[in-house]
Formats: structure tokens, C-alpha cells, sequence
């Protein structure tokens, strides 16, 4: 256990480094949320299967709306067909839930050491100064409140850069 807290001592001193000067713990989060974000972005791309989540898509969507035919119209035939996919969709749906649930693990596990890392480096010093125009005055941003601005910041310009939606799914091109 003292080489854990010894590794751990060792990374949030070094990140500190960067917490002292508010200009270079300003940029210093907006790279770490970008650096944090990019990972996410890439660990979902390793374990997640996009042509399944594609297909699972797709197979709901034809399922939807042929159950909406089978309520609308009562045909039998439409009704076993409805039957049929249900299995099928069910199944894959399975599949899907459980590649997301492993990704928001990881993604979860990775923000929370990171995010605890960058916190502790912080040791409650401000990491950004916003000046009010309204008012004229300076405002200390706080360590997370700046991370959060940064990370939501860095997770639309991956997805606009990468072509997804918050969802994970493509855009359309409509």
C-alpha cells in the first residue's frame, strides 16, 4: 500500500507543478480535459463495436415501425413478423447494452483517477480568472468548474472533428 501512495504522491506532485501560476494551470486543464476526453473518445473506439450498435440501430428502427404497422392495421401476418424480430432484437440489444456498459465503466474508472489526480494537484488553487465585463471585476474559477467548461468544450470539438453525435452514432448527412 506505500508504493501506491508513493506512485500516487509522485503524479500529483509533478502535475503540480503546473497549479501555481494561474496562466499555466489555465491551459494546463484545458489540455488535460482535451487529453481526458480524447481518451474516452479513443477507448470507445477499441470496445466498442460500431457496425453492431449500427445494426442494432437499424434492426430497431424496421422493428418500431412494424410493430406501429401491426397496432395500426391488426394483421396476423404483420403480428408474426413482430414476433420473430422481437427475439432477434432483444438479443442484439443485449449485446449493444452490454459493450456500453463496459465502455462507461472504463470511461467512468479513467475520469474518476484522472479527475482526482488533477483535484488533489489543485490543492483548491483557482485555475482560471474570468473578467466580468458587466461588472469590471475579476472571478476565480475553481478547479472543476473550469474543468468542466474545458471538457465539454473538448468533447464537441472531438465529436464535430470525428463526425459523431453525443450519442456515438454518425451524423446523417441531411
Amino acid at each position: 500500500m506505500d508504493i501506491l501512495s508513493y506512485i500516487w504522491n509522485a503524479i500529483v506532485g509533478f502535475f503540480g507543478q503546473f497549479t501555481y501560476d494561474m496562466r499555466v494551470a489555465c491551459i494546463f486543464t484545458a489540455v488535460s480535459a482535451f487529453l481526458i476526453v480524447s481518451v474516452s473518445v479513443g477507448l470507445s473506439r477499441i470496445f466498442v463495436d460500431v457496425k453492431l450498435q449500427r445494426e442494432y440501430m437499424t434492426l430497431l428502427s424496421e422493428y418500431r415501425s412494424l410493430l406501429n404497422e401491426a397496432k395500426r392495421t391488426g394483421d396476423p401476418k404483420i403480428l408474426s413478423k413482430v414476433k420473430k424480430r422481437k427475439a432477434m432484437v432483444e438479443r442484439m440489444g443485449s449485446k449493444v447494452s452490454i459493450q456500453n456498459m463496459k465502455m462507461m465503466a472504463i470511461s467512468m474508472t479513467v475520469f474518476f483517477l484522472m479527475f482526482n489526480i488533477l483535484m488533489s494537484a489543485f490543492q483548491g488553487r483557482p485555475a482560471a480568472v474570468v473578467i466580468l465585463y458587466s461588472h469590471g471585476e475579476a472571478a476565480m474559477l475553481p478547479f472543476y468548474i473550469w474543468y468542466t467548461i474545458c471538457s465539454f468544450t473538448a468533447g464537441r470539438i472531438l465529436f464535430k472533428l470525428l463526425g459523431l453525435e453525443a450519442s456515438g452514432q454518425p451524423r446523417s448527412s441531411t
